[in-house]
């Protein structure tokens, strides 16, 4: 995780994440948004495997926190059922007004 710009969050993900390992990210995109006006994060979960259920109930509430300063979401996956996570968390982004992008190779 490093914050590239203000509000520009790259994350890379890899293996399993478990909840704690998982819980970093809000934590980090947490204190990032709230310097920022605006948010755009880019994720690449190429490398990942899976997750344990409690990552993404953090990550949909630092979502649903900061959701009017999230500007764009950019996901890079590889892998079917962490595309397929991902088409859905498009789908709930986009009915929230966030531009969402999702390059599956």
């Amino acid at each position: 995780m490093r914050e590239l710009a203000p509000g520009l969050l790259s994350v890379k993900v890899s293996g399993h994440l478990s909840e704690e390992v998982g819980r970093a990210f809000p934590e980090f995109a947490r204190d990032a948004a709230s310097r920022a006006e605006r948010c755009e994060v880019q994720l690449d979960v190429r490398e990942l495997e899976g997750f344990d259920p409690a990552v993404r109930e953090a990550w949909v509430r630092v979502v649903l926190e900061f959701r009017a300063r999230i500007s764009r979401v950019r996901v890079v996956s590889s892998k079917f059922f962490i595309t397929l996570a991902a088409r859905a968390a498009g789908v709930a982004l986009k009915g929230m007004g966030v531009e969402y992008e999702l390059l599956a190779h």
